[in-house]
């Protein structure tokens, strides 16, 4: 079993672009590794999806030992040469029941096919069981996560050990740091479709992070079952690197049109919203929808993967430029059931700060509430309460959006008896001696983004910073008078006044 296969590359928020060194080479993350069924007749092939740009494909190997036993190569049977993934027959478990295979049968099978990442026989969870079969489907898993150790231990591929428990958090987290210490090459999360097929992303965002915490961040995160384009960026910002799927050929069967915000009916499209080399060869979708059936699912399949391609170096490149956060909202912001589970990361933002890098090549977008939370600004938070003090105990409070140019002139060269601070904008409260650092004035921002919340924690923090004076200059936001009231009730003399005192 190969311990250390991964190498980060760059990082932002959970998400990173690493480098998974397979044997048959590398692949850069996060990637899908979309599913192939090399007994499916007409079926987009796994060297067309290689030929598409995919670093690699993921089959099933229960499906080969019930079809081709005698097979000895799952890369020859593919007809590839890039990193291939063997699932063991756990979503077959899922679906039906039952499957006729020992975990130390598809573990030497695994072997025999010669694939660059395995998993073990896992017992699903699935997304809706009850918590007492979430609890018994979590820690079966994890015993046959321990048994396979001796079955693994000299190999050298990727072993992947899967973590159920579905939505239950309790019982993944658990479960999550036991499977942890067993040191595999690579974990997963478990028994995701079920959820997704119903959009419901929010339990599936909660796993997700609950696992990514437990694990150790040198270790590469699997999502099963994660194959529309809309989750990509979420789910990488989650600490997810590879995902693997067939949803582009099931969605294909359905006449279902894929595109990065969303899935459409052809049967409901004029045109084709995308210039992949299948759209481009129709100039309307009834075109398309006039392909005799098995073309028409062809050709859709190998669209649906084209926007799963362009999706996954749009990610990879939000992660390289620092700006996940505004890539994976975006992404949320086109259902409601992503926006609830965009949540997660607003939530455990503060987990998020050593993740986040504190220079970017561009500035900060904040668009509502939710932004105030991202890792950039409660960094700054935390270093406004440990490690900044005041100059003086008399504080001269500027609105941050309401500053004319000769007040920017002043604001540079404040007075000596002064603190001077902007107040008000996504950063709370700035002191003027750090205003042009990054990133406190490299943003653009929607108006009305501060909460009286926010207001009431400005006057706590000057309070706490010993600040006895405050001269506020007055901007008409109705939100001062929630400040002033706040430091007059915690002892602070106040004035106000309509300029500064140039």
């Amino acid at each position: 079993m190969i311990l250390d296969p991964f190498e980060v590359l760059s990082t932002d928020l959970l998400g990173r672009v690493g480098r998974l060194k397979t044997r048959k080479g590398n692949i850069t993350t996060p990637a899908l590794l979309p599913v192939v069924n090399p007994f499916i007749p007409n079926a987009v092939s796994a060297s067309e999806i290689v030929d598409l740009g995919f670093q690699g494909v993921t089959t099933n190997a229960y499906l080969i030992l019930r079809n081709a036993p005698e097979c000895t190569s799952v890369h020859n049977l593919l007809k590839i040469e890039s990193p291939v993934m063997t699932d063991s027959g756990a979503y077959q478990l899922l679906r039906y029941g039952t499957i006729s295979v020992d975990q130390e049968r598809i573990i030497a099978f695994q072997k025999r096919l010669e694939s660059d990442i395995a998993v073990i026989l896992d017992v699903p969870t699935g997304g809706y069981a009850s918590e007492e079969q979430a609890m018994r489907t979590a820690i079966a898993t994890y015993q046959r996560a321990v048994e396979a150790l001796p079955l693994i231990k000299d190999d050298n591929r990727i072993w992947v050990a899967p973590i159920q428990g579905g939505p239950y958090t309790h019982i993944v987290d658990r479960i999550a740091a036991q499977t942890a210490a067993l040191d595999y090459s690579m974990y997963a999360v478990g028994s995701p479709t079920e959820l997704l097929e119903e959009y419901n992303v929010a339990p599936l965002a909660r796993m997700v992070w609950v696992v990514r915490q437990r694990i150790p961040y040198g270790k590469p995160l699997h999502l099963f079952g994660a194959g529309h384009p809309i989750v990509f960026a979420l789910f990488a910002a989650l600490g997810c690197d590879t995902f693997d799927s067939a949803a582009y050929a099931i969605y294909a069967r359905d006449d279902r049109y894929m595109t990065p915000y969303g899935t459409k009916r052809l049967k409901d499209l004029v045109e084709l919203p995308c210039s992949c080399s299948i759209c481009k060869k129709f100039s309307e979708a009834k075109e398309l929808l006039d392909v005799p059936k098995p073309e028409r699912e062809r050709l859709l399949a190998l669209h649906n993967l084209n926007i799963c391609l362009q999706e996954e170096k749009a990610v990879r490149q939000a992660i390289r430029e620092g700006r996940l956060w505004e890539y994976a909202k975006a992404r949320c912001l086109a259902h409601p059931a992503l926006k609830a589970a965009f949540r997660v990361l607003v939530e455990g933002a503060e987990k998020l700060i050593p993740f986040t890098r504190t220079r970017k090549r561009r500035g900060l977008f904040f668009y509502d509430h939710d932004d105030l939370n991202r890792p950039e600004v409660l960094a700054f938070k935390k270093f406004l309460k440990e490690k900044w003090f005041p100059r003086t105990s008399k504080v001269l409070l500027l609105r941050a959006d309401k500053l004319e140019p000769h007040l920017e002139r002043f604001f540079l060269n404040p007075p000596s008896d002064y603190q001077v601070c902007l107040w008000g904008g996504p950063f709370l409260i700035i002191p003027c001696e750090i205003a042009h650092t990054y990133p406190l004035s490299q943003f653009e921002a929607a108006d009305c983004l501060i909460s009286e919340e926010d207001v009431l924690w400005i006057a706590d923090l000057l309070v706490a910073k010993g600040v006895s004076e405050v001269l506020l200059v007055r901007s008409g936001d109705p939100l001062e008078s929630i400040l002033l009231e706040r430091l007059r009730s915690k002892g602070v003399q106040i004035q106000v006044c309509d300029k500064p005192p140039l």
